[in-house]
């Protein structure tokens, strides 16, 4: 199977996207997925790497069809979400895909 990709969106703060990388590395370790890439992109980057084994964080909805697991979590990029919280959305994502192989 191939790697699960964890398409993270940058917002305008360096910042807010440290906070949510931390999320995904914590939730991952936590629910052990250990074969995931984690990459940073840009609003316009992430088409490139859509596909049915990649989820994109976003901060807010895409307006265009993907083929990715979309999980919008503002409050990742605020630091409002508590970390359980998180996990249990990126675990949902995750048994998507695999439910689709």
């Amino acid at each position: 199977m191939e790697f699960i990709k964890i398409l993270v969106l940058q917002s305008s703060c360096s910042g807010r996207n440290i906070k949510v990388l931390n999320y995904i590395n914590s939730a991952l370790e936590q629910i052990n997925i250990k074969d995931a890439k984690v990459l940073n992109v840009d609003f316009n980057g992430f088409k490139y790497w859509d596909s049915k084994h990649t989820i994109i964080v976003t901060p807010v909805p895409v307006a265009q069809k993907i083929e990715s697991q979309s999980l919008v979590c503002q409050g990742a990029y605020l630091g409002l979400v508590s970390q359980d919280e998180f996990n249990k959305l990126l675990k949902e994502c995750i048994e998507k895909i695999y439910a689709n192989v």
